[in-house]
């Protein structure tokens, strides 16, 4: 590709080096760029007016011409030609339109358009279609008159046909990457004590002293399109739905209701202070036999209302696998909730305590990685009908944990096709009318103020501790200890294993009943040791009520 300066605007005594174009034939298919309609653009498109082009030095903005004399009759008569688009012009015409780039981690430029405020991510494609929009509009010739009173007259195919034929050499990558760049600090952000939403017709403040709508704002601060929250905000105290299913999930217990709130606070605060690395994870509270999760008690409802108002990412839980380098391919820097919805009982927690902590390493087919940093990176939910891993300390510090009562499945369980309908009169989010609207999102709003205001909560966990010795050790080996009920003290390991034995028959080798021993001291929270002694084995288990694995509260 030729070197072009782009800094340098021609004036109208410092004229670029002309080569007369004069391939252009009518005869041509003229309107194959023809772009889609405004609708391609439904938030973000403010048509761009079409400027005057006539005159001479407006229209040099986007086309060079070329200047000579030609002699008519004996005299001499001055000629305009096109020559090009201008591509210099062509940068501050798609700046003028709202067009700019944003710098990666990686330096890799990611493009935009900002219309009011509101930042929308365009591809370079996308780009040359808005442009062939704005040309789009030109119906009639374009007649323009320099200073020496030549005259050339573009017809509307011919910008076209030129348009297909230059625009490869300024809609790319390269070429894009001299657009204005923007200030990311201009970007709306959240803080430790207050949460800003975006709706159509305010904006809603969330701090620990009250939630205030603003009805006039300052545009220069910007919101990610992907974040604006499509409805109007009005104020609502009635009672509404949706708090009404908290409150059944949680089995009707206001230590456990309060959790819950506080953890949809969490998760629609979008800010990540250095303590900030809580992973929420909603499991059904009923035991469950291994092998047979059913879920259907509202786990996925609770994420579908989150998604209401904060931009998510949800991946199929069955399917996820983090050691996949695409893994957090459709997160980017607007993301602000990442869900692994239904994880299954071989997902490995541990490989996010790194994007939980230091950022999101994000990398996409055919493109270039790049970091998502801790205080900008989504916060993470997973949902699961069984109960993954968590035994030591770093586990259970950066997880806070509800458990889903049955209140809704029961009822499918007595043959009620849809409980919430059932419940509550109507289907969730399809069916509310505009006062149902209003009292959900002001519910959201206040999990946001009482999380602002009293952090996350936890209480005493009811099956969690029984159901993961459940999946992780077996059915037969759970029943059986539960009956023995082992306590403090000193036991010998043969005489264990005989009594299983007796029950069970031969399930488990001695080592593999061994090794569930130690599992299940270890989801206890004992100490143990094994110690040997005239050929015979023995462990001895002793109490730590201080022992973080036995994961007794929500966080």
């Amino acid at each position: 590709m030729e070197n072009i300066d782009y800094s340098q605007t021609p004036t109208q005594n410092d004229e670029p080096e002309i080569l007369i174009d004069s391939s252009w034939k009518k005869d041509k298919e003229l309107r194959v760029l023809r772009s889609p309609s405004k609708n391609a653009f439904p938030l973000i498109w403010n048509a761009a007016t079409l400027v005057d082009l006539s005159d001479y030095h407006t229209c040099r903005l986007i086309f060079t011409f070329a200047k000579k004399e030609i002699e008519v009759k004996g005299k001499k008569v001055p000629v305009l030609t096109y020559d090009s688009f201008y591509r210099d012009g062509i940068v501050k015409l798609l700046n003028s339109f709202g067009f700019c780039k944003i710098y990666r981690s990686n330096s890799q430029c990611l493009f935009v358009r900002i219309d009011n405020g509101i930042v929308a991510e365009f591809s370079a494609s996308q780009i040359k279609d808005y442009f062939i929009q704005f040309l789009d509009q030109i119906d009639s010739n374009i007649v323009t008159t320099d200073d020496r009173k030549a005259t050339c007259s573009l017809k509307p195919e011919f910008i076209w046909e030129r348009a297909k034929r230059e625009s490869h050499l300024f809609f790319n990558d390269t070429f894009l990457a001299h657009l204005s760049t923007i200030d990311t600090s201009l970007f709306v952000k959240h803080s430790a004590r207050e949460a800003i939403y975006q709706f159509t017709n305010c904006r809603v403040s969330v701090t620990p002293d009250g939630i205030r709508t603003i009805k006039e704002w300052n545009t220069e601060k910007l919101f990610w399109e992907s974040q604006i929250i499509q409805r109007k905000y009005t104020d609502s105290s009635i009672e509404c739905q949706f708090r009404d299913f908290c409150w059944n999930l949680s089995g009707k217990s206001e230590e456990r209701f309060n959790t819950l709130r506080s953890q949809l606070g969490y998760l629609l605060h979008n800010y990540k202070g250095a303590n900030q690395v809580k992973i929420i994870l909603f499991y059904d509270e009923e035991k469950t036999t291994p092998g047979k999760p059913e879920g259907g008690t509202g786990k996925t409802l609770l994420i579908v209302a989150i998604g209401k108002f904060a931009n998510t990412v949800i991946v199929d839980g069955q399917k996820a696998d983090p050691t996949d380098k695409f893994f957090f391919q459709n997160i980017d820097e607007s993301t602000q909730v990442f869900v692994i919805d239904d994880a299954s009982k071989d997902f490995n927690i541990d490989l996010l305590n790194s994007a939980s902590t230091t950022g999101f390493h994000v990398e996409g087919k055919k493109q270039k990685a790049f970091m998502i940093p801790h205080d900008l990176a989504p916060k993470m939910a997973i949902t699961s009908n069984v109960i993954l891993a968590s035994e030591g300390n770093t586990r259970v510090r950066r997880q806070s944990i509800f458990e889903v009562n049955p209140f809704y499945k029961k009822l499918q369980e007595k043959g009620v096709d849809d409980p919430v309908k059932y419940v509550h009169g109507n289907l969730f989010f399809s069916e509310w009318d505009s006062d149902e609207w209003n009292s959900f999102q002001s519910f959201m709003m206040d999990c946001v103020y009482y999380y602002l205001t009293n952090g996350l909560q936890n209480y005493t966990l009811i099956n969690v501790q029984q159901n993961r010795a459940f999946h992780s050790i077996g059915t037969e080996f759970m029943t059986w200890i539960e009956g023995i009920q082992l306590t403090d003290g000193t036991y010998n390991t043969g005489e264990l294993y005989n009594s299983f034995h007796h029950q069970h028959g031969d399930v488990y080798e001695k080592r593999g009943f061994s090794n569930r021993l130690k599992k299940w001291a270890e989801i206890k929270g004992f100490e143990y040791c094994f110690d040997s002694s005239h050929g015979e084995t023995f462990i001895t288990l002793k109490s730590n009520n201080n022992n973080k694995n036995l994961d007794s509260v929500g966080n």
